[in-house]
Parts: C-alpha cells; sequence; structure tokens
C-alpha cells in the first residue's frame, strides 16, 4: 500500500513539473487558447442554447399549428357528419313518405280493381241471366210455335184424308159405282 501512495506521488509530481515546464514555455500561448477554446465553448453553449430554444418554439409552434389544424378538421368532420345524417335523415323521411304514398296509392288501385271487378262480375252475371232468360223464352216461344206448326200439320193432314175420302165418294158416285166405296169402308 505504500508503494501504492509513492507510485502516485511521483506521477502526480511529474504532472506538476510538465505542467510547470508548458506554462513556462507555453504559458501566454495556452491561456490565451485556453481563453479563447472557453469563449468559443461559450459561444457554442449559447448558439446550442440560442438553437435549442428556436427549435423549441418552432417545435411549439408546428404542436400548436398542428394541433389547430386537427381541431379544425375535427370540426368540419364532425360538421360534416352532422350534415349527412341530416341529409340522410331527410331523405329517409322523403322516402317513408313516399312510400306511404305509393302505399296509400297501391291501396287505393287495388281497392277501384276490386270494385271494378265486382261490378264487371255483376254486370256479366246480369247479363248471362238475361241471355239465359232471352234463350228461354226463345225456346218457349219456339216450343209453342212448333206445337203449332205441328198441330197445324196434324189438322192439315185430317184434312186430306178426309177430302180425299170425300173426293173418292163424289167419284164412286159420279160414276156410280160401288166398289171402291166398299174399300173405303174397310179401311
Amino acid at each position: 500500500m505504500q508503494n501504492d501512495k509513492t507510485d502516485e506521488l511521483v506521477e502526480h509530481s511529474d504532472t506538476d513539473n510538465v505542467d510547470k515546464i508548458r506554462d513556462i514555455l507555453f504559458g501566454n500561448q495556452m491561456r490565451d487558447f485556453d481563453h479563447k477554446f472557453k469563449q468559443l465553448q461559450n459561444d457554442i453553449n449559447k448558439e446550442l442554447l440560442e438553437l435549442k430554444d428556436d427549435s423549441k418554439m418552432r417545435l411549439n409552434s408546428l404542436e400548436s399549428f398542428v394541433k389547430s389544424e386537427f381541431e379544425s378538421l375535427n370540426k368540419r368532420l364532425e360538421s360534416e357528419q352532422k350534415l349527412r345524417v341530416s341529409e340522410l335523415e331527410e331523405t329517409s323521411d322523403k322516402l317513408e313518405k313516399r312510400v306511404k304514398l305509393l302505399e296509400g296509392k297501391l291501396f287505393e288501385h287495388e281497392k277501384q280493381t276490386h270494385d271494378k271487378t265486382r261490378e264487371l262480375r255483376q254486370l256479366l252475371l246480369e247479363q248471362s241471366n238475361d241471355i239465359l232468360e232471352k234463350i228461354s223464352q226463345q225456346q218457349h216461344a219456339d216450343k209453342e210455335q212448333l206445337n203449332r206448326v205441328k198441330e197445324q200439320l196434324n189438322s192439315e193432314k185430317v184434312d186430306r184424308s178426309v177430302l180425299s175420302n170425300l173426293l173418292t165418294e163424289l167419284a164412286l158416285q159420279v160414276s156410280g159405282s160401288d166398289f171402291p166405296n166398299q174399300e173405303l169402308n174397310k179401311t
């Protein structure tokens, strides 16, 4: 340990000696150099501080600009969204009104169609009944006419046979023969 202390003392005394020699040889220049170096270091530190402050100020300015732009964009986005929602609700209301109007028109059209169909069916039924009545009347009239014609034909036929017998008897009486009269009586 003592050796370590002595080594340290020797080293310390050596550095002190070297410093003294340097100071004697380069003393004024070194002090000038140290002074300039310290001045330069102070200037650099001062410039760095100014640069740091300027950067900080610019960064703060940029940060507030970005924040204001984000807020502005956010406000515009919110107003745009509100506008879209309002337009969507308005369009939805209009569409709902139109759907109700169309449903009303469709219901009215269906009602009219139903009424017209019912009227047409009623008219068709009435016309069918009229036609059937006319057909029935025509059949009845035709039947009556046919019966009249039949009776007339039957009556005419009888009249012809009577006439025929009458003429035959007359011919026999005119000719004076009894032969055909006997034949007539047989029939």
